[in-house]
């Protein structure tokens, strides 16, 4: 298994009501067809229900982050543009807070070893996810480089 060190949240760039609520075989294409890459980017895809579905095995390293992949775990939500505006936005629903908060938590329950929840906006000049992922699930981890098992 790899090491992960953190988790970068991303969202999928789709309007956020059931227009925008795309399935993971749909962003797989995305990412092969559109893309060129080997698999869909991401480990997980939250659906606007709260729904999870599964991307890339966790032992395999995404392709969601350009230069963070290596030691990341990426999950994305359906939504991120505002219905009406047509810009970036936090379109999360309730459904999609509790079940991303629900992933969070338990990745960072069973690998310890990260210290860190980002969006994708901290890696890279993108609004991705639309809110501050980083503030909002800091406490989910000691922010500390994990020390080495015995």
């Amino acid at each position: 298994m790899r090491e992960l060190k953190r988790i970068i949240v991303h969202a999928t760039a789709t309007l956020g009501d059931e227009r925008g609520d795309v399935d993971i075989e749909t962003v797989r294409r995305w990412h092969v067809d559109g893309n060129g890459w080997a698999d869909v980017g991401y480990h997980f895809l939250v659906r606007q229900d709260g729904t999870i579905e599964r991307g890339r095995p966790l032992n395999v390293q995404g392709a969601h982050a350009k230069g963070h992949n290596r030691d990341s775990v990426g999950i994305a939500f359906c939504g991120g543009i505002g219905v009406t505006s047509r810009e970036p936005e936090d379109t999360r629903t309730p459904e999609q807070r509790k079940a991303l908060k629900w992933l969070l938590n338990g990745l960072c329950y069973f690998f310890p070893t990260i210290v860190e929840v980002i969006g994708h906006r901290d890696v890279s000049r993108k609004a991705c996810p639309c809110f501050d992922a980083r503030a909002e699930y800091q406490h989910l981890t000691n922010g500390q480089e994990p020390k080495p098992r015995a």
